[in-house]
């Protein structure tokens, strides 16, 4: 027991840093977030999500389709906690703690040394990066877990040749495919590569596979192919189809036309393939920025980082150039087996529409704390002397974050989080007999609603008003009494004992309100008005 009490003890970092305040920091819930809670508790009610699917593979959420393993893995923290937003996040927290021991077999595997596989551990589970994701219900931090899970057992069975080893491989490679879209590209490529990187011998594995008595990894294998098959085809491919670049089809403005002398030039200059080409590589390089990883974070989006940090700390990003030289002076297979992890973890982010996301691009989180880890075992084996001042200087910076995060992030978040829906669909459940009718602007207020009254999943499988947007997301009009919609004061002014929730646009003025009840406006930390709430007698 006392030689692993120094992995228990970074394990149990990981857990404070990951489940602390976990169901009031980030502040308010993503839409994702409400969906995965309720269709939790619409699962755990009546087997059925809310759209009435029986036990689905593929979940529709909000018109899009995506792999739901994690809301299975909410059931249980459903059931137990209540539907809470600590309860949806529970899962995720878990896992990202499990990954930081994951990343501990994983090195030792690979290098065999307890103080890198220790020091890599202690880097993932201080890394702002992996924090911030292991506290929201963010499906990429579970995938993750699975997909590291998946190459540390396929490592074995290289080693090894044992059928256990490999069945076991390919049911954490399902699970990582049935619980994030990335999985269907990241998890067969990584695994490829670990293979092809380790021993690359096709004839030693048919020679193993031949072996096999009974070859019981056909099973999960078959699996694997069935769910290829399901996720490719009919509307849920339809995700795939709206975030990809390939679907974007640039035009040749007019302009260029004129410039380069005619359709055909520009057209040569301009091409398809190159504008994809250009924005695919711009996108992967970016991943490496700088500024992207040490200092401003990804400037699209607050909700994809810690505010006013980057994704890991700018010790980090020292350490990082540190441990990069390493592994290029001890150039073997297993150093370019990590190397290439970080390499390709970036390519499913990059052959998105997004500028940028640290969401899919989150598996360069493993790759990236080994190399940290690597350059934290060079300095303890010139001296330890100056390790405990590395730490300890990381240690502060990321106290300070700690402290934006805990006690100052409502101003970044509260957008981001939708804090205002969340708190308004709160008010709005306490008075279950009371119409209610709600803005519309943000997006998809009906899933705070069924997530705050904890709305019986029975009653709304049977009235489900949802409208399909076609490849893009649709919207529900109405649950129950509950009515999603713009409105005005004289909708205000027409309407007894109900509860509107608008912005200033919607109820730019209470004394022109005759029945006024209650009346109260939700602000964030700059007293900007995200949303008034009223209600009428």
């Amino acid at each position: 027991m006392k030689k692993h009490l120094s992995i228990i003890f970074v394990i149990l970092i990981a857990l404070f840093f990951r489940l602390y305040q976990l169901g009031v920091v980030p502040q308010g819930l993503t839409w994702d977030e409400a969906a995965i809670g309720y269709n939790a508790y619409s699962i755990l009610k009546t087997g059925k999500d809310e759209f009435g699917a029986f036990l689905p593979v593929i979940f529709k959420s909000f018109g899009d389709y995506k792999p739901g393993f994690y809301i299975y893995l909410t059931v249980p923290a459903v059931a137990i906690f209540d539907l809470t937003p600590f309860a949806v996040r529970l899962p995720s927290a878990l896992f990202g703690s499990l990954t930081i021991f994951g990343v501990y077999l994983l090195v030792q595997k690979l290098f065999n040394k307890k103080l890198l596989s220790l020091l890599s551990a202690l880097s993932l589970a201080l890394m702002p990066w992996h924090i911030h994701f292991s506290r929201g219900a963010w499906e990429t931090n579970v995938f993750s877990c699975f997909l590291l899970f998946s190459i540390i057992f396929f490592i074995n069975f290289i080693k090894d040749r044992k059928q256990s080893d490999l069945i076991i491989t390919l049911i954490f490679a399902l699970l990582s495919m049935a619980t994030y879209q990335s999985g269907k590209l990241l998890t067969p490529l990584l695994l490829f590569i670990a293979w092809l990187v380790l021993d690359g011998n096709i004839k030693k594995e048919i020679a193993t596979i031949k072996s096999f008595k009974k070859p019981y990894f056909i099973f999960p294998l078959i699996l694997i192919l069935v769910f290829y098959i399901a996720t490719f085809g009919g509307e849920a491919k339809n995700r795939l189809e709206r975030l990809s670049i390939f679907g974007y089809r640039p035009g040749i403005s007019s302009q260029d036309i004129k410039l380069d002398g005619g359709k055909e030039i520009a057209t040569f200059f301009h091409s398809e393939v190159r504008q994809k080409f250009e924005q695919i590589a711009g996108r992967y390089l970016y991943h490496f920025s700088p500024e992207v990883l040490a200092f401003q974070g990804v400037r699209f989006t607050e909700r994809g980082h810690l505010p006013e940090f980057g994704l890991i700390t700018i010790i980090d990003f020292a350490l990082l150039i540190v441990g990069l030289y390493y592994f290029s002076r001890h150039f073997q297979k297993e150093a370019l087996l990590i190397l290439l992890f970080l390499l390709i973890s970036p390519i499913p982010a990059s052959l998105t529409l997004e500028e940028f996301s640290s969401v899919r691009s989150f598996f360069m989180t493993i790759p990236l704390s080994i190399l940290i880890g690597s350059a934290l075992y060079i300095i303890a084996s010139i001296s330890p002397l100056i390790l405990a001042p590395v730490v300890g200087l990381n240690l502060l910076v990321l106290t300070l974050i700690s402290d934006v995060y805990l006690n100052h992030s409502y101003k970044y978040f509260s957008w981001e989080y939708n804090d205002g829906y969340v708190k308004a669909m709160n008010f709005a459940a306490k008075y279950p007999d009371s119409k209610v009718v709600a803005t519309d602007v943000y997006g998809q207020p009906y899933i705070y609603y069924l997530f705050a009254t904890k709305y019986d999943p029975q009653k709304y499988q049977k009235e489900n008003s949802f409208q399909s947007g076609g490849k893009d997301v649709g919207f529900v009009g109405r649950v129950g009494q509950t009515e999603f919609h713009q409105f005005g004061i004289q909708d205000i002014n027409q309407s007894k004992n109900t509860i509107f929730i608008g912005t200033v646009g919607n109820i730019p003025d209470t004394s022109a309100i005759k029945n006024l009840e209650y009346f109260q406006e939700l602000t964030d930390s700059s007293n900007q008005v995200i949303l008034r709430i009223v209600k009428t007698y």
